[in-house]
């Protein structure tokens, strides 16, 4: 398994590589929960960062920078 994160204002977001393909979650650090727990499934990993990069920018309501993985 494969993993990655990034953290855009009070949101982390984390990739889960699993067999099934890759994963997307979201948690709120404000509040202190998940944005979404079943989290969105992508083939690629390159499908799953944008799918982060686009539900992120519609929480914060605004287009984000560039999202840095780690």
């Amino acid at each position: 398994m494969r993993a990655f994160y990034s953290t855009q204002k009070q949101f982390r977001v984390f990739i889960l590589g699993t067999p099934e393909g890759w994963q997307v979650f979201i948690y709120n650090l404000q509040m202190q929960e998940w944005v979404e727990k079943n989290g969105w499934r992508a083939d690629t990993l390159k499908q799953a960062k944008a799918t982060a990069q686009e539900k992120t920018a519609s929480l914060l309501g605004r287009n984000t920078t560039e999202m840095k993985w780690r």
